[in-house]
């Protein structure tokens, strides 16, 4: 997040209180087998991912969206995100 210049890195915290964060670092040591520990280890990340199709009927035609217009008291700090 946020620039090369200026790295930003959010943290679990930034979005929980205390007591989600002490609940979700309970799960992750509970189950944490199921947590790559490495790169390595993460499926996907080598190239082993494959392809995928999705098959499309010829007759259907795509659905294209308006994108969502966000409120103006919203709008600033998402920008500020992106940027």
């Amino acid at each position: 997040m946020g620039s090369e210049e200026e790295m930003k890195f959010a943290m679990i915290g930034d979005y929980w209180d205390e007591y989600i964060v002490s609940k979700v670092i309970e799960l992750i040591h509970e189950y944490q087998e199921l947590f790559p520990t490495n790169v390595l280890e993460m499926k996907g990340i080598l190239g082993n991912m494959g392809f995928t199709r999705i098959p499309l009927k010829p007759e259907v035609k795509l659905v294209k969206k308006i994108p969502k217009i966000l409120k103006p008291k919203y709008k600033e700090k998402v920008k500020e995100e992106l940027d």
